[in-house]
């Protein structure tokens, strides 16, 4: 999922910086807003699953802070550093796609490898993640069966994440389109936010519908 969101976001902001169709640049832009979208979840995923219960709302602070300074640089430095306003999205989404090395040291989901019936591949993940976390190996099977209190636990920090990050992302968002004064980067920015709102609400009700079964 992150590699997946990374390539669209930065190869479709590549896109729009060299393409003069305007049905092209507005597909674009919403495919950039999925690819925002894929990048907030796979970092809470990797909040969830990785960083220990004690740091993990440490960790969604700093997430929520860069996801806000992002939004502030890209207002207040790009805006001033290239007028036009499709050169501002090839400055912005080019760094992006150096994110793709990460691959090399990001771990899989080890729910999705148990839903895949990846048990083998699952069980390293977890062993990886454990040690990381200087916590004891726990078995795979411990996770095949319900967990008391994981789906309440884990929608709460889902709600609470996404609400945050949702609210950072607008303000960036509405600084600069007020800052860069661009009426076309403002209704894609709109669009970007209704595509994370919708996701939001189908995470947390997937969650009251199936997180018992985790």
């Amino acid at each position: 999922t992150f590699l997946t969101a990374v390539t669209c976001l930065g190869s479709c902001g590549i896109w729009i910086s060299f393409s003069s169709s305007q049905p092209i640049i507005l597909g674009s832009k919403f495919i950039c807003g999925l690819g925002c979208v894929g990048i907030v979840y796979s970092a809470i995923l990797l909040q969830l699953e990785i960083v220990g219960t004690k740091y993990s709302h440490v960790t969604g602070l700093l997430l929520i802070l860069a996801l806000a300074l992002g939004q502030v640089y890209l207002g207040f430095t790009l805006s001033h550093v290239e007028q036009n306003d499709q050169m501002v999205w090839c400055w912005t989404c080019g760094p992006i796609l150096a994110f793709l090395l990460n691959w090399l040291i990001l771990p899989h989901s080890y729910r999705w490898l148990i839903a895949t019936a990846q048990m083998d591949e699952a069980q390293d993940q977890m062993n990886r993640m454990a040690k990381w976390n200087n916590q004891p190996f726990r078995s795979i099977m411990e996770y095949t069966q319900p967990l008391p209190n994981q789906s309440a636990e884990v929608q709460h920090m889902w709600q609470h994440f996404t609400v945050y990050s949702g609210c950072s992302f607008t303000c960036g968002a509405l600084i600069f389109a007020i800052v860069h004064n661009v009426p076309e980067v403002t209704g894609s920015i709109g669009m970007d936010l209704g595509i994370l709102a919708i996701s939001d609400i189908l995470a947390i009700f997937l969650d009251l519908a199936f997180g018992s079964n985790r």
